[in-house]
């Protein structure tokens, strides 16, 4: 929906899109995913439901990343 993270206006570019760092919400609102679970643990804290940070819609889930790294055995 959008070209830029709307939390940090910053232009999504293609290591965001290699490394999985840009989240798309229920409301088609997409943020680099960093800047995004700082809101939502921000306005966790004040809130019992989260909202998009941008349009303030409700948000139906929460899509969490976990990134890991194989590390070689020497």
């Amino acid at each position: 929906k959008n070209n830029n993270c709307l939390i940090s206006g910053d232009k999504f570019n293609e290591s965001d899109i290699i490394e999985n760092n840009i989240i798309t919400l229920s409301c088609g609102d997409s943020f680099k995913y960093n800047y995004f679970i700082l809101s939502y643990f921000i306005s966790k804290e004040s809130n019992k439901h989260i909202y998009c940070p941008y349009c303030r819609s409700f948000i139906t889930n929460v899509p969490f990343i976990i990134k890991t790294k194989l590390l070689k055995k020497t």
